[in-house]
């Protein structure tokens, strides 16, 4: 069960790799978007491979890895592009659990070999009822992403509401509701828009209201931002389509959704699950 991320104080603050000589280019990496999965670690096998630290501080905990797919349906060659909270080995037992338990079929959805492509694993580490939560999971654009609802008076304050003052209601009170993207960019298409935008620093926060079909209109960008690095996110914006409902069944309509963009850990992301081709 996906937990409720604690957004309330934040929102509410911000409403090339070249070959040496001699040297063999590297052949650009073959993204795999489709894969389809055979298996996937039991809970007993998850349990086992939980950092023992991380444990014993009862931390959750995230690592995102890019993998190669063996002709077995193994995936080899996994690299941490980024983990959080770093030192607890949330890392390492990421690689350990994914080449040990995870199994891909040799043709993906659209029927190309999935032999010798890449693939990117999010490993989200959730302790128990009671224990910390991982950390905000900001490894990808426009993640985490919340609907922002407001409660119909300022009397009605709910357990996780944070002030959202108004032009007309200046006491106002919002609710924030985690959603996940029906649709949204893959990285080999926002990895590009986002490095050619020059900003590196900061997070930007996506505001929009949602339309037809998840459509998202009336765009702004919030936050720490550059023209850039604004034009980049609503560029990647036309890519996101929004759910029907929120993760606790609030319909997606009944307010506005926003969306973060942390551009130093994206960037850093980038650089392993991403990497730029190696010059000719």
């Amino acid at each position: 069960m996906r937990k409720t991320l604690r957004l309330g104080p934040l929102l509410g603050a911000l409403v090339l790799l070249t070959a040496p000589n001699g040297a063999l280019a590297r052949e650009p990496q073959r993204l795999i978007n489709d894969a389809i999965w055979l298996r996937k670690p039991n809970a007993r096998e998850f349990a086992a491979l939980y950092p023992s630290s991380a444990r014993s501080q009862q931390k959750g905990g995230w690592a995102v890895l890019s993998c190669r797919v063996a002709a077995s349906g193994r995936v080899e060659a996994c690299k941490i592009a980024l983990e959080a909270p770093v030192g607890l080995g949330f890392g390492p037992a990421a690689v350990k659990m994914t080449e040990a338990y995870f199994r891909f079929a040799p043709k993906t959805k659209s029927g190309a070999t999935a032999e010798g492509g890449y693939v990117h694993i999010p490993i989200i580490f959730q302790g128990p009822p009671g224990e910390a939560a991982p950390p905000l999971r900001t490894y990808a654009a426009g993640q985490p992403a919340m609907l922002i609802t407001t409660l119909p008076s300022s009397r009605m304050s709910k357990s996780g509401s944070f002030p959202c003052p108004k032009t007309d209601k200046p006491e106002a009170l919002c609710l924030a509701h985690e959603f996940y993207w029906k649709t949204k960019s893959d990285v080999d298409v926002s990895a590009p828009i986002l490095r050619a935008s020059g900003q590196t620093t900061g997070v930007s926060v996506l505001n929009c209201a949602v339309g037809d079909a998840g459509v998202l209109k009336d765009c702004q960008v919030q936050g720490d931002v550059t023209a850039g690095g604004k034009a980049a996110i609503l560029k990647l914006a036309t890519t996101f389509e929004a759910p029907d409902k929120a993760e606790d069944k609030t319909p997606i309509t009944d307010g506005r959704i926003v969306a973060m963009f942390d551009w130093p850990t994206l960037l850093k992301a980038y650089e392993v699950l991403a990497p730029l081709d190696a010059a000719p």
